[in-house]
């Protein structure tokens, strides 16, 4: 609160975060006095609720549409290319190729939709993002609810992950931010309800490996809950088709990523791979110096842009961060990049908002008319949401103990940390938070679930069965 962006005064962040948290609470007081009415009705109300929030991201995200900007003005015009016929900047994909895999996916998408029809293809593709919004929601709904078994944590999940002002200013961006939102905690899903069917484990685990490569292979950071998710089930998880779902989500994983190399080998760009490919190194150096954003390190990343030979660039990329090694761990850097990457509830609202085209852009980006107070709203609702995660936690574990079948609460809590461990090394980025939104809304309430205690045992019981 202390180091927010536009010179907000703490207090102001103090503020503001308190109403948050009130508005939240209040919201929460009226869910569990309407209760009993939903239970009856839990699929109706939760199916309608889905319908008009889907038609109402949808058209917003028509109206608030802006121009593409950067790295995705590069691969959305690309992809139009590609599926048109049209020559592509292949040196391009050479050196990014993180790219690759949200080009040839557009691509696939653009050439569907010139087959469908003739118009924009924005508009067919805009159809894949919010499904993918609107799925993800209902993901956390049927998560929290094997958990708790109470509809009032259901609800508030889903309320708080639909109450993220940068989903609605984000939808219409087909980057890499915005297209994996849902892939990880789909990989989850899938792999909980693999345990919890009794047939069908393995299919289901292959299913969930599919998810996670596709998702790890447009953002890499997908692959973080993966990873939580295979240290839990290797750690605690004593199930007898535990070994099944592991071996198909492997299976899944394989496959995908295996076949993505054989056609990207194939791509022209990976003749071109030798002489500008940006190695690992290059994003680790980034991260190393000061705040570890572009802004204060662009000299060295113009430099080792420039550079040409991928063994080139690794070297200049290595000595950018021996000579911060003993910077590594000043606490002022430290603070400054934690700042740089959490210090702001906008994550990416300005990136997918650069152009005054459209009403939005004076809430949604940094220099428009009232972009402070939306960073003021946006940054106090996520301050809320972690508030609310750590105290249930504290609460969970200190005074109540957490039980041994709170395996959602852990997998989130492991995702979540896994996320903050890996800004701290890697290039800082507050919009890297995006695809981590679904995660932020179950942390949120799961906190609330700690806070209060109050659990559906008979819904529980999935887990403390599988639970060692």
């Amino acid at each position: 609160m202390t180091g927010t962006q536009r010179n907000i005064p703490w207090y102001n962040m103090l503020i503001v975060s308190c109403a948050a948290l009130l508005g939240i609470s209040a919201v929460f007081r009226l869910l569990v006095k309407v209760e009993k009415f939903i239970i009856p009705h839990k699929k109706l109300i939760l199916s309608v609720f889905c319908v008009i929030w889907g038609f109402a991201l949808y058209l917003f995200s028509c109206t608030a549409r802006n121009e593409p900007a950067h790295d995705y003005q590069i691969v959305y015009g690309a992809a139009e290319n590609y599926a048109a016929g049209v020559d592509v900047d292949w040196a391009y994909f050479a050196r990014w190729k993180n790219n690759q895999f949200l080009f040839l996916l557009l691509s696939v998408l653009m050439k569907i939709s010139r087959m469908l029809w003739h118009g924009d293809p924005f508009y067919f593709i805009l159809l894949f993002n919010v499904t993918a919004v609107i799925v993800t929601g209902i993901c956390i709904y049927r998560l929290i609810w094997w958990q708790c078994g109470m509809i009032r944590y259901c609800w508030i999940g889903l309320l708080l992950f639909t109450g993220f002002i940068p989903c609605w200013g984000g939808t219409f961006n087909f980057y890499t931010d915005s297209v994996s939102i849902g892939f990880s905690i789909w990989g989850i899903y899938l792999a909980i309800l693999a345990i919890r069917k009794k047939r069908g484990i393995f299919f289901y685990g292959i299913v969930a490996g599919l998810l996670w490569a596709i998702g790890f292979l447009i953002k890499a950071t997908v692959g973080i809950s993966l990873i939580a998710f295979l240290l839990i089930a290797l750690w605690r998880w004593k199930h007898p088709g535990i070994k099944g779902c592991l071996f198909g989500i492997l299976m899944g994983f394989i496959f995908i990523y295996g076949n993505f190399q054989v056609v990207s080998s194939r791509l022209p760009c990976s003749e071109l791979e030798e002489d500008y490919a940006m190695p690992i190194e290059y994003w680790l150096a980034l991260g190393s110096s000061g705040n570890g954003g572009y802004g204060e390190n662009s000299e060295f990343a113009t430099i080792c842009i420039n550079t040409p030979g991928t063994s080139a660039k690794r070297e200049i990329s290595r000595e950018y961060i021996v000579e911060r090694y003993t910077n590594l761990w000043d606490i002022k850097r430290l603070v400054s990049k934690v700042r740089y990457n959490f210090a702001s509830g906008n994550i990416g609202l300005a990136d997918y908002n650069r152009y005054p085209l459209t009403p939005f852009y004076e809430y949604f980006n940094d220099y428009g008319k009232y972009g402070g107070y939306i960073t003021m709203v946006t940054s106090g609702y996520l301050y809320a949401i972690l508030f609310l995660s750590i105290m249930g936690t504290i609460i969970k574990k200190k005074w109540k103990r957490q039980e041994e079948s709170d395996i959602l609460s852990l997998i989130t809590q492991l995702t979540l940390c896994g996320l903050v461990v890996f800004l701290m090394v890697w290039e800082s980025n507050n919009r890297q938070l995006y695809n981590h939104l679904p995660w932020l809304a179950v942390a949120g309430a799961l906190g609330l679930q700690g806070i209060f205690g109050d659990t559906d045992v008979v819904q529980n019981d999935i887990f403390k069965q599988t639970i060692h």
